[in-house]
């Protein structure tokens, strides 16, 4: 995602209390996850094995939660929570664009999909070939189903992001940003929730077969 405005990277470490490592007075001109980054793009990472990649990749500016040696250029933003950060920022500065159709102009559809009466298909969604989409369901924005996908009746792709990350031997949800501001204790409590089911009550909750 490309800003409509370059940001500095003190005004983050001022705005969220981030630790700068590296270069002092980097610019940040787009915001990327790591397999789209270009130079000058701002990314994240909140795993050890990650750090390699992202640090050497061509983003300029990376939010890590770990004080590590800064590449030569680079800037690290040094956070114990690089992902809830970054999260807030795409949400921040990712253009809204009001729905006016049931598929929205700017999605892409393959003529070989079949979108059935009733589904939407929100702004940059991709539909690859042969795919189905099946009546009420919703493809949110920047989504992309592949090719030969069925999304059954009434499904929700693209909503609120979260990842799954271990904890102690446990699996934890970590709902994300869009009420990031109000929602950190009950994000907490969600979390409270899980563990005390441990892995396989969360699977079989979740509806998902080993």
């Amino acid at each position: 995602m490309q800003l409509s405005k370059p940001i500095h990277v003190k005004e983050l470490a001022d705005e969220f209390g981030l630790l700068i490592l590296g270069v002092q007075d980097q610019m940040i001109y787009g915001i990327n996850e790591i397999h789209k980054v270009r130079p000058g793009d701002l990314s994240f990472v909140d795993a050890e094995k990650y750090y390699s990649r992202s640090v050497n990749s061509a983003a300029s500016v990376i939010l890590i939660n770990k004080e590590i040696e800064c590449p030569e250029g680079k800037t690290l933003l040094v956070t114990e929570h690089p992902f809830d950060i970054y999260n807030q920022l795409a949400f921040r500065y990712r253009p809204e664009q009001v729905l006016q159709a049931a598929i929205a102009e700017t999605a892409f559809v393959h003529p070989t999909a079949i979108i059935e009466p009733g589904a939407i298909i929100a702004h940059y969604a991709v539909i690859g070939a042969g795919s189905l989409i099946q009546s009420n369901a919703y493809i949110g924005e920047y989504s992309v189903i592949g090719q030969n996908v069925r999304i059954q009746p009434s499904a929700i792709i693209g909503s609120d992001a979260f990842y799954y990350k271990k904890n102690q031997g446990w699996i934890c949800e970590m709902e994300e940003l869009w009420t990031y501001h109000h929602t950190r204790r009950c994000r907490d409590w969600r979390r409270k929730y899980y563990q005390q089911r441990g892995v396989w009550g969360y699977h079989r909750w979740r509806g998902h077969q080993n």
